[in-house]
C-alpha cells in the first residue's frame, strides 16, 4: 500500500467517525422551582348573613357574599348585635375555607365536618363546647388553637380522620370520649392537662404516628390516666410510657399493635385484670404486672415477639388461652403460688423455661394449655389433680417432663385417659399413644403412687425418675418400651425394696439410687440433683 493510499484511508475513517458521532445536545436550562403558595390574607369577614335573636345578640346563618378563605368573624353584626352563635350550616362541608377565627361571644364551636381545605381554627376564650364531629374528616387540618377556651367535654368523633399533626388540649378537659381522634394518621403529639384521667374506646385507634401523649410538665406518656378504653391506643407508636398509680382499667385491645421498644411497668397500678388482646402484637421488650392482678385475658400478649422479660405476680389466678402465644423471645417465666388455671395454648410457641414457685397450688392444667410450647423441659407441679387432653400437643423440642400422675386425673380410673399419650393428644387410645409422644422426649420424672397397666405403653423414653411415693409397677406398665435404659429412684435401696415391681422393662434397666452425698457403696449406681435441678450421676467408686 502506498503512502497516498494510507493517507486517503485515514481521511475516510476520520470523516466517517465525524459523520456518525452524535451531536452533543445543547444544555437545557434547569426548570425554575415553583413559587411557594402564598396564603391569602387573613381578613375581617364581610357580607355575612346574620339573624337577630331579639335580645341584642345574633347568630351567623351563612357566609353570604363573603368569598375570603381566611376570615376573622366579627364580634358584632352591622346592626350592633353581639355574635353569640354560628349555625352549623355555615362551615359544614365547606370546600374553600382555610382558616377561621371565632369571635369572643361564641360559646359553641360549629361543625366544620368534612371541610377539605380547612387548615387552622382559632377559638375564643368564651368557648365552652364543641359540636359533635366538629372537625371530623377535615383532611387538611393542621391546628386548632383553643386560645384559653375552658372546654370541658370533647365530643365523640370530634377530630376523627382529620389531618391534625399536634394538639394541645385545655386543662379543663377531664376525659376524651370514644373515637375522639380515631384514624388521625398524621397525629404525632397530644399535650393534655393534668386533670385528664380517662380516654374512651378507640380514642386514638389508628393514630400510627402518635409518639407522645403527655402533660406539658412531663416527659412521659399516659401518666395521668386512670381509665383507658378498649382499643384506645391501638396501633400507636407511644414512647416513654409510664402509668399512673391510680390506673384501674385497661380496655380490650387497648395497646394492640403498640409500636414501642421500651419495657412497661404496671407494678404500681391498681389493675386487677388485663383483658383480651390488651398488648397483642405489641413490640414492647418487657412487662411487669402488679401484685393484685388476678387474670390475664385471651391473647393479652399474643404475638409479642420482642417481649423478652416478664414478671408475673403471685396474685395471678388465671392465664387465659393463647395469652403468651408466639412470644418466641421470652425469657424465663415464673408462675406464682396463686395460679389455678391455664387456658388453651397459653404458651404456644414459647421456648423459655417455665419455672414454678416453691409451693404452687394449681390443681388443673387445661386441655392444650402448653400446646405448641417450644421449650426443652416442663414441670407439672405435684399439686395438679387434673390435666386436659393434649395439654402438651405439638411440643417438638420437649426432652424432660415432670408430672404428678399419668393420664387425665390423679388415681387409677381404669379408663382410656390413663395413658401417658393423653397429654399429647386428647382422646388417644392406649394402643396408639406411641405415635403421639414426641421423639425428643427422653426423660420423665413421675411423682405418682404407682405405674398401672399400659401407662407408658410404647413410649419412646430412655429414662424415668420415680418418686418415693411409688408403691407398685404393673407388668404391662412399660409394655412395648424398647428404649428404657435408666430408672432413677428418689430413695435408697431399702425404699426400693418396698416397691412391688412386675415390669420386666424396669428390671432390665440400670437402677440408680438417690444419694445427696458422695456414696461409699462400690456396687450400686447413684445419682443426685445438681444446683440447677438436673439429674447428675455420681462417678462409680
Amino acid at each position: 500500500m502506498t503512502e497516498r493510499e494510507t493517507e486517503t484511508d485515514t481521511e475516510t475513517e476520520s470523516k466517517t467517525e465525524s459523520e456518525t458521532k452524535p451531536e452533543t445536545e445543547p444544555e437545557t436550562e434547569p426548570e425554575p422551582e415553583p413559587e411557594p403558595e402564598t396564603e391569602p390574607l387573613l381578613v375581617m369577614a364581610e357580607g355575612l348573613v346574620y339573624e337577630s335573636n331579639g335580645d341584642g345578640t345574633c347568630t351567623v346563618k351563612g357566609l353570604g357574599t363573603c368569598q375570603d378563605s381566611r376570615i376573622i368573624l366579627p364580634e358584632r353584626s352591622p346592626d350592633g348585635d353581639l355574635v353569640t352563635a354560628i349555625s352549623n350550616a355555615v362551615f359544614y362541608e365547606h370546600k374553600t375555607i382555610r382558616e377561621v377565627h371565632l369571635p369572643s361571644g361564641v360559646i359553641s364551636v360549629p361543625s366544620f365536618y368534612n371541610s377539605p381545605s380547612l387548615k387552622r381554627v382559632k377559638l375564643s376564650p368564651s368557648v365552652r363546647e364543641l359540636d359533635a364531629r366538629c372537625f371530623n374528616s377535615c383532611k387538611s387540618l393542621e391546628e386548632v388553637d383553643f386560645n384559653g377556651a375552658a372546654v370541658t367535654v370533647i365530643p365523640a368523633n370530634a377530630f376523627g380522620s382529620s389531618g391534625l399533626i399536634a394538639i394541645t388540649l385545655p386543662d379543663s378537659v377531664t376525659e376524651l370520649p370514644d373515637f375522639a381522634f380515631l384514624g388521625c394518621k398524621n397525629l404525632t403529639s397530644v399535650i393534655c392537662g393534668t386533670n385528664l384521667t380517662k380516654v374512651g374506646d378507640r380514642a386514638f385507634d389508628g393514630c400510627k404516628q402518635l409518639v407522645e401523649f403527655r402533660t406539658a410538665s412531663s416527659e412521659y406518656s399516659l401518666d395521668t390516666l386512670t381509665v383507658i378504653g378498649a382499643s384506645a391506643f391501638r396501633g400507636t407508636a407511644l414512647a416513654k410510657v409510664a402509668f399512673s398509680g391510680d390506673l384501674s382499667v385497661i380496655g380490650e385491645s387497648a395497646f394492640q399493635y403498640l409500636r414501642t421498644k421500651s419495657a412497661i411497668d404496671l407494678s404500681h397500678t391498681k389493675l386487677t385484670y388485663l383483658p383480651a388482646l390488651a398488648f397483642e402484637n405489641a413490640s414492647l421488650s418487657g412487662m411487669i404486672l402488679p401484685e393484685g392482678m388476678t387474670t390475664i385475658g385471651y391473647r393479652a400478649f399474643g404475638g409479642c415477639t420482642s417481649l423478652a422479660s416478664l414478671t408475673l405476680p403471685d396474685s395471678l389466678t388465671r392465664i387465659d388461652g393463647e395469652a403468651f402465644s408466639g412470644c418466641e423471645n421470652l425469657g424465663t417465666v415464673r408462675l406464682g403460688v396463686g395460679l389455678k388455671q391455664i387456658g388453651e395454648r397459653a404458651f404456644e410457641g414459647v421456648s423459655a423455661p417455665i419455672v414454678w414457685c416453691e409451693n404452687p397450688t394449681i390443681q388443673t392444667i387445661g386441655g392444650s394449655s402448653f400446646a405448641g410450647y417450644l421449650g426443652t423441659s416442663l414441670v407439672f407441679p405435684d399439686s395438679v389433680t387434673a390435666v386436659g387432653g393434649g395439654a402438651l400437643a405439638d411440643c417438638p423440642n420437649l426432652k424432660t417432663l415432670q408430672i404428678p400422675f399419668v393420664g387425665g386425673q390423679r388415681g387409677d380410673t381404669g379408663d382410656s385417659t390413663d395413658c401417658f399419650g393423653y397429654l399429647f393428644r386428647g382422646g388417644v387410645d392406649v394402643w396408639d399413644q406411641g405415635d403421639v409422644i414426641p421423639r425428643s422426649l427422653k426423660t420423665v420424672i413421675l411423682h405418682a403412687d404407682g405405674i398401672y397397666a399400659r401407662n407408658f405403653m410404647d413410649a419412646p423414653i430412655e429414662s424415668i425418675v420415680l418418686g418415693m411415693s411409688v408403691r407398685s409397677i404393673s407388668s404391662s406398665g412399660f409394655e412395648g418400651v424398647t428404649t428404657l435404659r435408666n430408672v432413677y429412684f428418689e430413695g435408697d435401696a431399702d425404699a426400693w425394696g418396698r416397691v412391688t415391681n412386675h415390669s420386666s422393662e424396669v428390671k432390665a434397666a440400670t437402677l440408680w439410687l438417690y444419694s445427696e452425698d458422695i456414696p461409699t457403696d462400690t456396687e450400686g449406681h447413684y445419682w443426685h440433683y445438681d444446683e440447677n435441678g438436673d439429674i447428675t450421676r455420681w462417678p462409680a467408686l
